[in-house]
């Protein structure tokens, strides 16, 4: 009608989905996936590419980047942490990257040992990180966290994991992925009560429910 503007439909960019927050078995006790079965999903689902961020160590990289390049995916290499209780994803972008998240790694563990901590293989991957353990070398990582105060030290490279109305951070949806499918949410409730020394059915505040 005249005087009425024009309504034109928009054309929408589909973002096909990139699952960023996959555990591997390498994270001990916390998963049912080998590096090579979280590949062989991808592909099967037709993803172009797929992240593996285990728990405090990156004993799978070879394993997964390996497994990602046969198969014509993209690998994209983290790790998860832990700041101040909260999850932090830490994704590497350039080789200069790489390097400083093994050096944070290494020294994470040194403390640890010269601290005379005894603690199990997977409850040291667990221990918390300090917040001035990441400052001075984030070079080259990208982090994912609701901690707001890392933004500081990854300047560009910050986003907020968990979405709210008004964040001073870009937001990312990161969904932790821990087996494959709903078949077997059983297998992996034994492997958490084995990493909590409960019984199958026993709550424990590591255990996770969802």
């Amino acid at each position: 009608l005249s005087g009425r503007r024009r309504i034109t439909s928009a054309k929408l960019e589909m973002i096909p989905y990139v699952p960023l927050r996959t555990h591997s078995h390498y994270s001990f006790l916390d998963s049912t996936l080998s590096p090579q079965a979280i590949v062989n999903l991808a592909k099967q689902h037709g993803l172009s590419a797929v992240a593996l961020t285990d728990t405090g160590n990156l004993h799978g990289t070879v394993e997964f980047v390996q497994a990602a390049q046969q198969a014509g995916i993209k690998p994209i290499v983290g790790v998860e942490l832990s700041v101040a209780e909260k999850p932090v994803l830490l994704y590497v972008e350039s080789a200069p990257g790489y390097a400083n998240l093994c050096r944070l790694l290494s020294r994470h563990a040194e403390r640890a040992n010269k601290n005379g901590d005894e603690a199990s293989v997977a409850d040291q991957q667990r221990r918390p990180y300090r917040l001035d353990e990441l400052a001075g070398g984030t070079a080259g990582l990208l982090a994912v966290s609701s901690e707001e105060r890392l933004a500081e030290m990854f300047r560009g490279s910050f986003y907020r994991l968990v979405a709210a109305a008004k964040v001073a951070s870009p937001a990312v949806a990161c969904p932790a992925i821990h087996y494959a499918a709903p078949g077997d949410r059983q297998k992996y409730d034994i492997v958490q009560s084995i990493r909590t020394l409960t019984l199958l059915r026993e709550e424990h505040p590591e255990k996770r429910a969802n």
